[in-house]
Protein backbone atom coordinates (compact mmCIF):
# COMPACT_ATOMS: atom_id res chain seq x y z
CA UNK A 1 0.00 0.00 0.00
CA UNK A 2 0.91 3.39 -0.77
CA UNK A 3 0.90 6.76 1.30
CA UNK A 4 1.28 10.33 1.62
CA UNK A 5 1.55 12.61 4.26
CA UNK A 6 1.10 16.10 4.63
CA UNK A 7 1.59 18.81 6.89
CA UNK A 8 0.14 22.19 6.52
CA UNK A 9 -0.68 21.09 2.57
CA UNK A 10 3.38 20.53 2.26
CA UNK A 11 4.31 17.07 2.03
CA UNK A 12 6.09 15.85 5.56
CA UNK A 13 9.82 14.68 3.94
CA UNK A 14 12.57 12.19 5.97
CA UNK A 15 10.29 11.10 8.76
CA UNK A 16 9.74 7.92 10.37
CA UNK A 17 6.34 6.06 10.22
CA UNK A 18 5.11 2.35 12.00
CA UNK A 19 2.94 -0.02 10.57
CA UNK A 20 1.60 -2.62 13.24
CA UNK A 21 -0.78 -5.58 13.27
CA UNK A 22 -2.30 -7.53 15.81
CA UNK A 23 0.25 -10.21 15.60
CA UNK A 24 3.12 -7.71 16.64
CA UNK A 25 4.81 -7.44 13.75
CA UNK A 26 6.08 -3.64 12.90
CA UNK A 27 7.10 -2.14 10.07
CA UNK A 28 9.36 0.85 10.20
CA UNK A 29 9.43 3.01 6.69
CA UNK A 30 10.67 6.40 6.25
CA UNK A 31 9.01 9.13 3.93
CA UNK A 32 10.49 10.37 0.90
CA UNK A 33 11.24 14.06 -0.45
CA UNK A 34 7.39 13.74 -1.52
CA UNK A 35 6.12 12.24 1.72
CA UNK A 36 5.58 8.56 -0.01
CA UNK A 37 6.11 5.78 1.64
CA UNK A 38 4.97 2.28 1.10
CA UNK A 39 4.12 -1.06 3.41
CA UNK A 40 4.02 -4.66 2.80
CA UNK A 41 0.85 -5.92 3.67
CA UNK A 42 1.81 -9.59 4.05
CA UNK A 43 -1.00 -11.07 7.14
CA UNK A 44 -4.77 -10.19 7.28
CA UNK A 45 -6.28 -8.40 9.90
CA UNK A 46 -6.05 -4.71 11.68
CA UNK A 47 -3.62 -2.89 10.75
CA UNK A 48 -2.33 0.42 12.85
CA UNK A 49 -0.21 3.18 10.31
CA UNK A 50 1.52 5.79 12.87
CA UNK A 51 3.53 8.67 13.11
CA UNK A 52 4.37 11.59 15.54
CA UNK A 53 5.85 15.43 14.00
CA UNK A 54 7.80 17.47 16.41
CA UNK A 55 8.36 20.78 15.58
CA UNK A 56 9.71 24.05 17.42
CA UNK A 57 6.70 25.70 19.14
CA UNK A 58 6.74 28.94 17.21
CA UNK A 59 4.01 31.49 19.01
CA UNK A 60 1.20 31.36 21.74
CA UNK A 61 2.98 28.13 23.23
CA UNK A 62 2.47 29.12 27.07
CA UNK A 63 6.43 28.68 27.73
CA UNK A 64 5.79 25.18 25.99
CA UNK A 65 9.54 24.27 23.23
CA UNK A 66 7.66 21.67 21.55
CA UNK A 67 4.07 20.88 19.75
CA UNK A 68 3.53 17.41 18.69
CA UNK A 69 1.26 16.60 16.20
CA UNK A 70 -0.26 12.92 15.71
CA UNK A 71 -1.30 11.10 12.87
CA UNK A 72 -2.98 7.61 12.69
CA UNK A 73 -5.01 5.53 10.08
CA UNK A 74 -6.31 1.97 10.52
CA UNK A 75 -7.69 -0.37 8.21
CA UNK A 76 -8.52 -4.24 7.92
CA UNK A 77 -7.02 -6.38 5.30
Amino acid sequence: MNFQVLFDSKPLTDKTVFADNLDSETQKMMTDKDGKFSIKIEKSGLWLVRLVYMQRCAKDCSGADWESFWSAFSFGA
